[in-house]
């Protein structure tokens, strides 16, 4: 869109916006093991991404990198961890 484009019968744009950065912060269960998400790449501090008037592609970016997190994620998810009883749960568990 052009600026002081009409769009619709009452609104006019006046500015346009693009996307210059972004950041995105993965937050885990507490449950799910930092060497779990280290083994799969998940990041654990905030993704940062600066773009500048020649980095254009910032949305594009950033639809890639949370696409490749969530598959990461999801690769996570479809790991089966064995359940570690003590003895007294495992008791409790057989009888």
């Amino acid at each position: 869109m052009k600026t002081e484009e009409k769009k619709g019968g009452s609104t006019t744009v006046i500015e346009r916006h693009e996307a210059m950065n972004y950041g995105i912060l993965v937050k885990a269960s507490d449950d799910v093991p930092a060497a779990l998400l280290e083994e799969y790449e998940i990041p654990m501090e905030p993704v940062i991404y600066k773009g500048s008037e020649n980095k254009t592609d910032v949305a594009k970016y950033f639809i890639e990198t949370v696409t490749e997190i969530a598959l990461k994620i999801e690769k996570l998810l479809k790991t089966n961890t064995p359940i570690i009883f003590t003895d007294e749960q495992q008791q409790i568990h057989d009888a």
